[in-house]
């Protein structure tokens, strides 16, 4: 369900969703043991609901000068349990294994951002000088955790906690050979922020003290980076 509207210095976008997956088959993964070992896991019949609504934006205040927005606000979460899964090893002679059950139902959904949001300001300084600034905002954002281990009932994945980027870029336009040249320069997360990109909590305690060592980690962001190019 949407809704769009325009006008000569203003447009926006509503969308309302409600999907549904049913039976989908996850993709055997290896997964680590603490023995060393790999485990595998066939699992079929996972049901999940994403909901939510998704709003954009953009505002000419003056000729030069545009404002851009975007919010996308997210439920994810799976709609009911699976199984049976079967469970086989990398280990030489190892017998496959069978759960009958994994508690899925009500678990969030993982390894992706499900409230994001977006503003920027893009504004023509000079006649071929375009400078622009944006903020990231990413939430809702819910660690991956392996499925086998989901056994008992209550568990949920640890949340990695929220976080914000801003970012900066330039663009020049001149001619090269009488073709129309772009020199583009940005720079990534300007305030050099620490933040926490992933995280893997494969038994889904969602606990952050317990996701050190072993098999459980997170991955930092990038600091500060650059890059220039030429289009």
């Amino acid at each position: 369900l949407g809704y769009g509207y325009r006008s000569a210095v203003f447009t926006a976008n509503v969308n309302l969703y409600r999907s549904t997956y049913k039976d989908r088959s996850v993709n055997p993964k290896a997964v680590p043991n603490q023995d060393g070992s790999f485990s595998y896991a066939n699992l079929s019949g996972v049901n999940e609901l994403h909901q939510g609504v998704e709003v954009d934006a953009a505002y000419h205040p003056f000729k030069d000068i545009t404002v851009k927005g975007m919010l996308s606000v997210g439920d994810w979460y799976y709609s009911s349990n699976a199984g049976p899964v079967t469970v086989s090893s990398d280990i030489v002679g190892s017998k496959p294994q069978t759960i009958n059950e994994l508690f899925l139902k009500g678990m969030k959904v993982g390894d992706a951002a499900q409230t994001t949001a977006y503003l920027g300001v893009d504004a023509n300084v000079l006649p071929k000088l375009k400078l622009g600034v944006d903020a990231n905002y990413y939430g809702n954002y819910y660690a991956y955790f392996n499925y086998q281990a989901i056994t008992t009932a209550g568990l949920h994945s640890w949340e990695v906690p929220n976080y914000y980027l801003f970012n900066v870029n330039a663009v020049y336009r001149f001619k090269v050979a009488g073709l129309e040249t772009s020199l583009i320069g940005n720079v990534y997360n300007v305030l050099d922020n620490r933040y926490i990109s992933d995280a893997y909590d494969p038994n889904a305690l969602g606990d952050p003290a317990k996701l050190t060592g072993g098999t459980s980690g997170v991955f930092y962001g990038f600091g500060r980076t650059y890059s220039v190019g030429v289009k």
